[in-house]
């Protein structure tokens, strides 16, 4: 598998998965800031 060198991994904490999914995002303070976003509404 090929990533940048300069690149953001994005690791999920997903209960009983292992190992823990990831990606690396093409635009992660995008995906960063929706996520953040997501979370929030959950939140409420």
């Amino acid at each position: 598998m090929y990533r940048p060198l300069k690149s953001t991994l994005v690791t999920l904490d997903v209960p009983g998965m292992r190992p823990k999914p990831a990606c690396t995002p093409t635009r992660p303070k995008e995906f960063i800031a929706l996520l953040d976003e997501l979370l929030a509404l959950h939140r409420t």
